[in-house]
C-alpha cells in the first residue's frame, strides 16, 4: 500500500540515563538499523550523520539494533549506550550531554540532521484547519542543527531538578501544560544547574476512552496506515467478526458497543479506541506533529448508520433516540454538533502545542507510568470489574490492546534491560506482541498466529499468578536519589467478588517498595504513585464519600426513570463507585498505612503523582512507636497537564473561605496500632459507630481528636505509630507574585487590621472590587493552595539555612497569555524532622 508517512513516526525520546547507560525510544515508518552516539556539552550536528561540526568523537556509541516490526509500517525500539567500561567512562553526573541516531535500512544512513529534525519546518498545507503561521516541527535543538541533549542527573541531591505531568487530554480544556516544559528547557538549555534532568509522566499520557469525534477517523486512516491492510484487525460481535474500520465503527456510534458489548464503564466512550491501530496512533498524534492530518467534518461525522444488521444493533442508534422529531437525523445532528465543534477547537489547540511536546521529549530523561485512560477508564476499578469486562471478547479486546500499545511506547523505554532480560516476562511480552500481530521474525513459536491466551496472561487480564505478568513497576537509581515508580493497575488485589477498594499494590509492596533506610550512599528516596498517595482531608476523606452517595442516588434515580434499552443513553448511568474512581489509596487505608510505615523507615521521602485534576503539596511527618523524630513524607500532585476538575466541587471550595480555611488550617492526625486500639472510654461515654468500629479493627486507626473527657490510653499500650498531615500553602507575599498572575488587584486597600477601625471600609470596599472584576473577567483564580486549572510541576531540591528544602512549583496559565504558563504557585517544604511533638489522645471538642 504507498503510504504517505515519515520515516521518522515519533522520536527521538530520551529515555532511561544512568551513569552506565543512556537509553533512546524511535519509531520508524521503515525497516532500520539505528546506532546511537552521545558528545558532552551542546553541539552542533555535523555534515554526515552521528558527526559533530569540529569533527571530535563521541564519548560512547551504541552497537547497531534492529528495530522490531509490529505492523507494515511501524518499526519500534529501545536503543542504549553502555558507558562505564571498556575504556568509556560513566556519565559525568550533572553535565550536558548531546546525542545523534544514525539510521541505516536500504533508504541508506541518515541522521536527525538528515531527516530534517534539526530544523523547524512549515505546517503541512495539506492539513485543513492548520494555522499556516506555526511550524510543523520544531528544531529538537532549539536552533538550526544544533543536537537534542539532555542532563545526566546531578552528584549532589541539592542539585537535583526534576518536572512531573499527567492527564493530558487531546480534547481537554484549557493549554497543554506538557508545553510548558519545552519553554523552561529552552530558557535554560544550556545552562546545566537549571535544566530539568527527570521528566515524570504520572500517568492517562493518552485518553483511549473520551476522544474527540473529529479526531477518531484520522486515528483509524492512520493507525491502517501504518499497521497495514493485511494486518486489519477484526472485532468479534457475537458469532461474526467485522473489520475495525471507521465504516464498521463510526465515530460517535461506539458508546453502546463499549457499553453493553464490552461492560466498560467510561461514561465517555462514544468515541472510544477499539484497535491495536488506533491505539498506536493516539500515541503518535500525541509525541509527533509530522503525522497529523485533515480532521473530520461535521458532515463527515452525522452519517447514515451501517446498513449491517449485526452492526447496526451494537452501535448507538441515535436516530431511534430522535425518533420522535419530524427529521432523525437533524436532530440528532442539532443536539450534538455544538459539542462536537468544542471538541474540535480543543483538538487543534491540543495539535498547535504538539511540536514543543515532541521537543521537549527528545531533551530531557523521561520516564513513565500508566493509570486508566492509557487503556479505559475505571481499568481494573474493582473485581467486579474485572468479572464483568474480561469475560467479554470485546472488553478484553481492548484492554489487551491498550496495554500492548503501552508496553510498547511507553513501558519499554521506562526498563530497557528488563524487556532485554533472558526468558523475562517481559523480553516474553515483546514476542507475544509480535506473534499476535504476525510480525515475528521467525514463524516457528509455540503459539499460532493470532493466538491471545498468553497475551492475556502477561497483560493481566486472566488470574495468572504475579510471576505470570509483565513487571511493569521499575526503580532509576541517582548518584544521591533513588526513583521507584509504582504499577498500582494491574497488581491489585480485591475483596470479594464486589465493589470493594482494591489494595492497589496487592502483596507485591516488598517487591516494589525497598525497605529503609538505604545504605548505598543515596540519601532520598522519590516514589511515583499514579494517583496521590495522600490528599487534602476536605476532598479525600468528607467531598469524595459525599460525590459518591450523590452519585449512587442519580444512579438509582437514573435507572429508576429509563428503560433498560433507552437508546440515548447506552450502558447506563455510571455507579457511584465508577463516577467517582473509589479506588484511590484512602479507600484502603490498611494498604496506605503499610505504604507510609515502609516509607517512613527511609526518613524522608518525596512522592510524585498525578490523577485528581488539581495541584497540591502536601507534608505528612510519621512517628514509629516511642520515638521523637519524625520521618518526612512529601507529596506533590500536578494533574492535570490538559484536562479539568469536577466543577461542582471546585466551586464549592473556591466560594466557601471557611472551606479553604478548614482545608489549610486543620492538620488531621491518626493514632494506630497493629491491633485492636486499646483507648479505655469513661464510663457512660458516647461515640459515633463509625469511630468504635474504627478501635475494633486491626489494625486500629483512629483520630487523636474529639474523644470524650476522662478517655485515656494505658502509659504500656501507646500508639505503634502516629501521622499528622498539613496542606502546604503559597506564602510569598503579594509583591513576590508574577506580575502577570491571574489575581486582580487589591486597589484601594490593603490588609485589614482589626486594630484600626478607620482603614476597614477602604479594605473592604478594595474586596469588594476585587470580587467584582473576578466575577467580570472569570481570571481569578485562588492558587495559594491547591491548583484546580491547567499545570505543570516543577521539582527543585535546594539548601535552605542548611537544610534540605523541597520547592514544587506550578506553573498555570497567565491572565493577558493564557497559552502561556508561568509560577503562580511555589511551595516550599523542609526535607528535615519537624520539631512539632508527636500527635497524643485529645479530649473534649
Amino acid at each position: 500500500m504507498p503510504t504517505n508517512l515519515p520515516r521518522v513516526l515519533a522520536g527521538p525520546i530520551v529515555r532511561r540515563v544512568e551513569a552506565t547507560s543512556c537509553s533512546f525510544w524511535i519509531a520508524l515508518s521503515e525497516s532500520a538499523q539505528v546506532r546511537v552516539s552521545i558528545w558532552m556539552g551542546t553541539r552542533m550536528a555535523g555534515d554526515s550523520p552521528g558527526t559533530v561540526a569540529g569533527g571530535e568523537g563521541s564519548v560512547a556509541q551504541s552497537e547497531a539494533v534492529a528495530l522490531r516490526k509490529f505492523g507494515d509500517h511501524l518499526y519500534i525500539g529501545v536503543v542504549t549506550v553502555a558507558l562505564g567500561r571498556d575504556g568509556r567512562p560513566p556519565l559525568t553526573p550533572g553535565l550536558i550531554y548531546s546525542y545523534d541516531l544514525t539510521l541505516s535500512g536500504s533508504f541508506g544512513e541518515s541522521g536527525l540532521r538528515q531527516e530534517g529534525l534539526l530544523r523547524d519546518e512549515p505546517s503541512d498545507p495539506r492539513i485543513a484547519g492548520v494555522d499556516r503561521a506555526a511550524p510543523r516541527q520544531l528544531a529538537l535543538g532549539y536552533i538550526e542543527n544544533r543536537l537534542p541533549s539532555f542532563v545526566a542527573p546531578p552528584g549532589a541531591l541539592d542539585q537535583l531538578r526534576l518536572a512531573h505531568a499527567s492527564c493530558r487530554k487531546t480534547n481537554g480544556s484549557g493549554p497543554d501544560a506538557m508545553a510548558w516544559l519545552d519553554d523552561a528547557l529552552a530558557e535554560h538549555y544550556s545552562d546545566p544547574q537549571r535544566r530539568v534532568q527527570q521528566l515524570f509522566l504520572t500517568g492517562d499520557q493518552i485518553y483511549a476512552d473520551d476522544v474527540a469525534a473529529c479526531l477518531l477517523p484520522m486515528l483509524n486512516g492512520l493507525g491502517r496506515e501504518v499497521m497495514g491492510d493485511a494486518r486489519q484487525e477484526q472485532i468479534p460481535i457475537a458469532s461474526q467478526r467485522f473489520d475495525g474500520t471507521i465504516a464498521n465503527f463510526p465515530a460517535l456510534r461506539r458508546a453502546k458497543l463499549v457499553r453493553e458489548q464490552g461492560s466498560l464503564s467510561s461514561g465517555s466512550s462514544s468515541s472510544h479506541l477499539l484497535t491495536f491501530a488506533e491505539f498506536v496512533a493516539m500515541y503518535l498524534v500525541a509525541w509527533s506533529p509530522r503525522v497529523w492530518r485533515s480532521l473530520a467534518t461535521n458532515d463527515n461525522l452525522f452519517t447514515a448508520p451501517t446498513a449491517e444488521p449485526a452492526l447496526r444493533a451494537v452501535l448507538t442508534d441515535w436516530e431511534a433516540c430522535h425518533q420522535s422529531a419530524p427529521d432523525p437525523a437533524q436532530a440528532w445532528r442539532r443536539a450534538l454538533e455544538p459539542g462536537v465543534d468544542r471538541d474540535r477547537t480543543a483538538v487543534e489547540t491540543y495539535r498547535d502545542g504538539v511540536p514543543k511536546v515532541a521537543r521537549a521529549l527528545a531533551n530531557v530523561a523521561t520516564y513513565m507510568i500508566f493509570d486508566d485512560h492509557e487503556v479505559t477508564d475505571d481499568w481494573n476499578l474493582n473485581k467486579r470489574w474485572r468479572n464483568r469486562v474480561y469475560s467479554r471478547p470485546v472488553g478484553k479486546a481492548i484492554v489487551r490492546n491498550g496495554v500492548m500499545a503501552y508496553g510498547l511506547f511507553q513501558g519499554w523505554g521506562n526498563d530497557p534491560a528488563e524487556f532485554a532480560k533472558a526468558d523475562s516476562t517481559n523480553q516474553k511480552f515483546l514476542a507475544e506482541v509480535q506473534k499476535v500481530l504476525g510480525t515475528e521474525p521467525a514463524a516457528a513459536g509455540p503459539l499460532p498466529v493470532g493466538s491471545t491466551d498468553r497475551l492475556d496472561e502477561l497483560v493481566g487480564s486472566t488470574e495468572a499468578g504475579n510471576d505470570k505478568r509483565v513487571k511493569w513497576f521499575y526503580q532509576v537509581a541517582g548518584p544521591r536519589h533513588l526513583v521507584v515508580v509504582l504499577d498500582t493497575r494491574t497488581r491489585r488485589q480485591f475483596r470479594g467478588e464486589g465493589i470493594s477498594p482494591p489494595s492497589l499494590l496487592g502483596d507485591t509492596l516488598n517487591a516494589q517498595v525497598p525497605d529503609g533506610p538505604m545504605t548505598d550512599g543515596r540519601e532520598l528516596l522519590v516514589l511515583v504513585s499514579a494517583a496521590p498517595v495522600l490528599g487534602p482531608h476536605l476532598i479525600d476523606q468528607i467531598a469524595a464519600p459525599l460525590y459518591e452517595t450523590i452519585a449512587d442516588v442519580k444512579f438509582g434515580l437514573n435507572k429508576a426513570a429509563r428503560r433498560a434499552d433507552d437508546p440515548c443513553h447506552p450502558g447506563g448511568p455510571e455507579t457511584g463507585v465508577e463516577s467517582a474512581d473509589a479506588e484511590g489509596w484512602s479507600g484502603q487505608e490498611t494498604a496506605r498505612e503499610e505504604l507510609l510505615k515502609r516509607l517512613a523507615k527511609h526518613g524522608r521521602a518525596v512522592i510524585l503523582s498525578g490523577d485528581v485534576h488539581y495541584g497540591d503539596t502536601l507534608v505528612l511527618d510519621h512517628w514509629t512507636g516511642p520515638s521523637t523524630t519524625a520521618a518526612r513524607i512529601v507529596q506533590l500532585t500536578s494533574s492535570p497537564a490538559r484536562n479539568s476538575f469536577s466543577a461542582s466541587v471546585e466551586a464549592l471550595l473556591r466560594s466557601n473561605a471557611l472551606l479553604q480555611r478548614y482545608q489549610q488550617g486543620l492538620a488531621p492526625e491518626l493514632l494506630a496500632w497493629p491491633k485492636a486500639a486499646p483507648i479505655q472510654l469513661p464510663s457512660g461515654a458516647k461515640i459515633g459507630p463509625g469511630r468504635r468500629a474504627r478501635m475494633r479493627r486491626s489494625p486500629a486507626l483512629v483520630p487523636s481528636r474529639d474523644w470524650p473527657t476522662g478517655t485515656t490510653i494505658p502509659a504500656d499500650q501507646q500508639p505503634a505509630w502516629r501521622w499528622r498531615l498539613q496542606l502546604v500553602r503559597d506564602d510569598r507575599p503579594a509583591s513576590q507574585l508574577p506580575i502577570d498572575a491571574p489575581r486582580p488587584p487589591m486597589l484601594g486597600g490593603g490588609d485589614l487590621n482589626a486594630a484600626d477601625r478607620s482603614t476597614h471600609v477602604a479594605v473592604y470596599r478594595a474586596i469588594a472590587v476585587r470580587h467584582q472584576m473576578a466575577a467580570q473577567t472569570d481570571n481569578f483564580l485562588p492558587l495559594r493552595q491547591m491548583v484546580f486549572t491547567t499545570n505543570l510541576g516543577l521539582v527543585d531540591v535546594l539548601m535552605s539555612e542548611g537544610a534540605l528544602t523541597v520547592q514544587h512549583t506550578l506553573l498555570s496559565r497567565t491572565n493577558t497569555e493564557p497559552y502561556k504558563g508561568i509560577p503562580n504557585t511555589v511551595h516550599r517544604v523542609s526535607l528535615s524532622a519537624t520539631a512539632a511533638p508527636a500527635p497524643t489522645l485529645q479530649v473534649g471538642g
